[in-house]
């Protein structure tokens, strides 16, 4: 089953991380210069109290997301529900209390969670009736390959098996339609909404915590076919081509000290004018921070590659 009300809470659940740390950057000052260990004493500090319990949320939330997830994974019903039913009382509560807040969005991926559930309970795939097979393919994932085929596909160009080595991470998603490999990449570039520039901006929070690089970010640029860029060298938003080759592979990369990312799309022609691109991530970490900093983005990047893949197809029917 698609993994989005997982990605969803892990989402909410950085996003509430994010929040906190802004918000209460003073109170986290004043406890990390009082020395950390013993600096909240109950019924007088009441702002660090305040600042501990927020921020507490965050990571129960992101668990809740992985459980989500593992439970979508089994079609486990059961545990759905009870996630789902949890999340929008939370909610409903939360928001009755304090109104302007981020209550709703709990509601809202309660809601999203329990659809979930409701999906899951099939005579093929509810777990609950011991059902040991799983429930037909979605009709829009009909005719796909698996992940592993569509993996052993992409390991048959040289460029994208050497960064395969050794990997940390390693994502892939694959998208069926008419476009050209120009095409595709083009359209990718169109996918630039506000909530995409904003945890751009938003980085800076991690960068200051894990002593990231501190590089500007590019603006970005909606490119049309023609100017896609395919030499080894150039430059394509923050990434740097590593190698391509017309209407069959490109491949960039992006360095940071404490990890390095590529991500390639790699074309299976399906014939009739029709192609199967397969985009593939691929994450090496050079440090325990470069592990914590993909971690805390990995929701987001995840949603991010998901609709990218999606508009590619879709500018390219314009």
């Amino acid at each position: 089953m698609n993994r989005l009300a997982g990605y969803l809470l892990m989402t909410v659940a950085i996003g509430h991380a994010l929040v906190g740390l802004i918000l209460y950057r003073g109170s986290l000052g004043a406890i990390w210069a009082a020395g950390f260990f013993n600096t909240i004493r109950p019924g007088v500090d009441f702002d660090r109290q305040a600042v501990f319990w927020f921020l507490t949320f965050s990571p129960l939330v992101f668990l809740l997301g992985q459980i989500a997830n593992r439970a979508l994974d089994r079609r486990d019903a059961a545990v759905l529900s009870l996630i789902g039913w949890y999340l929008v009382g939370l909610g409903v509560v939360g928001a009755a209390v304090l109104p302007i807040s981020g209550n709703w969005a709990l509601v809202a991926v309660g809601v999203f969670v329990l659809r979930a559930a409701r999906q899951a309970r099939t005579p093929e795939g509810d777990v609950e009736h011991g059902a040991r097979d799983r429930a037909p393919p979605h009709p829009r994932r009909a005719g796909r390959p698996p992940e592993r085929v569509s993996m052993r596909f992409v390991e048959q160009v040289p460029a994208v098996a050497s960064v395969l080595e050794g990997a940390d991470h390693v994502d892939l998603k694959t998208v069926e339609g008419e476009a050209s490999l120009r095409e595709f990449l083009a359209g990718m570039s169109t996918f630039m909404p506000a909530w995409v520039r904003f945890l751009f901006r938003a980085r800076v929070v991690l960068v200051w915590a894990l002593r990231l690089d501190e590089r500007a970010i590019p603006e970005p640029r909606r490119l049309r076919p023609e100017q896609v860029p395919m030499q080894p060298g150039e430059q394509a938003f923050i990434f740097t081509v590593r190698q391509a080759e017309e209407n069959r592979y490109w491949l960039a990369d992006v360095e940071d000290r404490n990890l390095s990312s590529s991500l390639g799309v790699v074309v299976e022609p399906l014939g009739g004018g029709r192609n199967r691109f397969h985009v593939v991530t691929v994450v090496h970490y050079k440090n325990w921070a470069g592990r914590v900093y993909f971690n805390l983005i990995r929701p987001f990047h995840h949603l991010l590659v998901w609709r990218m893949t999606r508009m590619g197809l879709r500018a390219a029917r314009r």
